[in-house]
């Protein structure tokens, strides 16, 4: 906790450091990594403080009274530094602890400009899925940019909600002072009979647990975005008139 306290404000435990802390593999290194704004602090003895272009609120998480790097951002930044069979093992460790989460990898993968390891990493988790995810974040990328340059409330991302007892599903995007769930769907999850039935199915249930949802394609951020703006300001806007 002391390495992260003199990283200030926004840091956290990352790299090997946070892999430990979060009990994807063992480390017995003296150095601390953590993982601080471009504008943090200089290394010092015993801390490794890492600097990257890319490093967003929703790469930060408390776990265990400790800030560190979620699961999905430390993979990440293990992917640089690890060889394969080592990253093999803490990907089997997530999986073994029940917190792989590939969709979760992809966003990060999907902020980075050309991460390194990402070879590796398709490795691990097998290109035709990392790959069928990874498009499926381009695309709630782009929803998020498109609500920035309209003005719009900044939703949160991946909201859980309780759509039945005990069930819980991760929207996409979401506005929980207006109830308001967006989902951005790709033909590669959602593009069958099955995925049609399902869709609908969690819709109703989400409906019934007093939200609004919405879903828009991914064509529909490339081929109308303007549409996709105007839908989603007038559904905050009726929120506020109810």
């Amino acid at each position: 906790m002391a390495a992260v306290l003199a990283g200030g404000s926004g840091a956290a435990l990352s790299h090997a450091s946070a892999a430990a802390h979060l009990g994807l593999r063992s480390s017995s290194a003296a150095t601390v990594d953590v993982m601080v704004p471009r504008s943090g602090e200089r290394d010092r003895e015993g801390i490794r403080f890492h600097r990257p272009k890319v490093y967003w609120p929703e790469d930060r998480w408390t776990f265990d009274g400790i800030p560190c790097t979620t699961v999905a951002r430390t993979i990440v930044d293990l992917g640089s530094v690890l060889k394969l069979h080592q990253l093999e093992r803490a990907v089997e460790q997530a999986e073994l602890l029940d917190v792989l989460d590939v969709k979760a990898i992809t966003d990060v993968l999907a902020r980075i400009s050309r991460p390194r390891g990402v070879r590796n990493l398709r490795r691990c988790l097998g290109s035709e899925r990392l790959d069928a995810s990874l498009t499926q974040s381009r695309a709630e990328r782009d929803f998020l940019e498109l609500c920035r340059t309209a003005g719009l409330p900044r939703p949160e991302l991946q909201h859980a909600i309780e759509h039945a007892t005990g069930r819980w599903h991760r929207v996409d995007f979401a506005w929980p002072e207006h109830a308001l769930a967006i989902e951005i769907d790709g033909w590669a999850y959602h593009g069958t009979r099955t995925a049609a039935r399902r869709d609908r199915r969690l819709d109703r249930e989400i409906r019934d647990a007093g939200w609004r949802v919405e879903r828009f394609m991914r064509d529909d951020l490339v081929d109308t975005p303007d549409a996709v703006v105007t839908a989603v300001r007038h559904l905050l806007t009726a929120s506020r008139d109810d």
